[in-house]
């Protein structure tokens, strides 16, 4: 039953994609967001099922208008960043202090289909405002449905049909087994349609930059952006990891005072009267004490005495900095090139953790341990031109582009690089609104 449910998919993204790509690029961001990661292809279970919509929408877009695609992308200044950054691993891989070369150039294979691509992809095929509309209001109603049912599993205690994907499909990591629903201090926390806890709260934390957004550009429903906000906001605590709620919280403060000559005193009043009901809330409800030691422990995440004492789990401050300086004494015999791309996930694979780095959280150790100190550079120029990217004009008071750009920083800062094609769409609908908000919209209804 499942695999003629996914072959139906596979067949309406096609007929979808022929129509118009825009529509192929809406069901694959559906898929991502409502389909577990462990899905594979029924017939190829050596493809991911999401892997293999890419590739759906590839050829399609390519049949489609091949000249027309290629002279579109190769204006393109994103477009270019992208190909840049794949082209500077590749060559810069043999250089480096490597374990295994086939397995690294594999991950980098991975990393373009599942999370440049897709980037690509919504470059060349949003064209229109009936592009970026169709792909925003899939966007918002995928997350609405996520969210819903983010509630309805941490009220079940279970989470039924991510676990029903991961019995069929054999999937087990132990290290996250004890995350995914009953840590001792964190309680339960829901993962949503996600596969855990972590890749929940990854989509969570990117999400709310982006809506926050479209809803100051008054272009879309504000009610139903409104609603994925709010929902969005409870799972932040429902799904129990520190790092989302560290990095929304940067977003909301910096928010706050840019918009600060905006904001009238009784509107201010409103805003805190409302943030300390809800704090009060839970740290009186005797239920909510896991969410008030998850806060605790966020807000004076830098206290590893606190982190022991509510035993939420989670990287204590003193990791964190070992996270910083470590990698540089791990590459030292190639502090330049490092030891290429994807060698963390390698160590993983090979020994589980690391004795001192254990699971490489964050971007600061991943960047030196895969890249040497031209890591630093080559993730630095990713983001930067991602940011210059989906800022086009500059104008307005607040610079909604640069508080995307900060809560993701935090976020990767925090975990490390995870599902970096949320961003990059995001940065090219931010794109492609502001765009069509200052020009005239040239393109007709009309297929590629």
């Amino acid at each position: 039953m499942l695999n003629i449910l996914l072959f139906a998919i596979l067949a309406f993204t096609v007929v979808a994609t022929l129509i118009r790509p825009s529509y192929g690029l809406a069901c694959f961001i559906s898929a991502r967001i409502l389909i577990p990661e462990v899905v594979r292809t029924p017939g190829f279970e050596g493809l991911s099922f999401n892997s293999t919509l890419i590739l759906i929408i590839v050829i399609s877009v390519l049949v489609n208008g091949l000249a027309k695609t290629y002279v579109r992308l190769v204006k393109d200044s994103y477009f270019k960043a992208l190909v840049f950054f794949i082209c500077s691993c590749a060559v810069l891989l043999p250089f480096s202090d490597y374990e295994d070369l086939q397995f690294q150039y594999n991950s980098l294979i991975q990393f373009l289909l599942t999370d440049i691509l897709p980037v690509i992809l919504a470059i060349a095929v949003v064209r229109t405002k009936w592009d970026l509309k169709i792909v925003i209001q899939t966007f918002l109603w995928s997350t609405i449905l996520c969210c819903v049912y983010a509630i309805i599993a941490y009220l079940m205690q279970k989470n039924p049909y991510v676990n029903y994907f991961q019995t069929i499909t054999g999937w087990r990591d132990t290290s996250l087994v004890k995350e995914v629903w009953y840590t001792t201090g964190r309680g339960v926390s829901t993962s949503g349609t996600f596969l855990h806890a972590n890749g929940f709260g990854y989509f969570i934390s990117m999400s709310i930059p982006l809506f926050v957004y479209l809803q100051y550009t008054g272009q879309y429903n504000k009610r139903t952006i409104f609603i994925a906000l709010a929902l969005l906001i409870v799972n932040i605590f429902l799904c129990k990891k520190r790092s989302p709620i560290v990095s929304i919280g940067v977003f909301l403060i910096l928010w706050m005072y840019l918009k600060r000559k905006t904001w009238n005193v009784l509107l201010y009043m409103k805003v805190f009267l409302l943030g300390a009901v809800v704090l009060l809330a839970v740290f009186i409800i005797p239920a909510l004490e896991s969410i008030r030691s998850m806060i605790e422990t966020s807000f004076f995440f830098w206290d590893d005495k606190l982190l022991a004492a509510k035993d939420v789990g989670g990287s204590s401050w003193e990791l964190r900095i070992l996270q910083v300086t470590y990698p540089f004494i791990k590459v030292k015999d190639n502090i330049l090139f490092g030891k290429g791309f994807g060698w963390c996930s390698w160590y993983l694979n090979q020994y589980e953790l690391h004795p001192v780095l254990f699971g490489f959280e964050t971007i600061l150790s991943t960047a030196v341990c895969q890249f040497g100190i031209l890591g630093y550079l080559m993730y630095y120029m990713l983001f930067y031109q991602s940011y210059k990217y989906s800022r086009p004009y500059k104008y307005g008071k607040v610079n909604y582009q640069l508080l995307a750009l900060v809560t993701m920083i935090v976020l990767i800062v925090a975990t490390g690089l995870n599902y970096f094609f949320f961003f990059g769409i995001g940065s090219v609908i931010m794109n492609k609104q502001e765009i069509f908000m200052h020009e005239k919209d040239i393109h007709s209804y009309s297929v590629l």
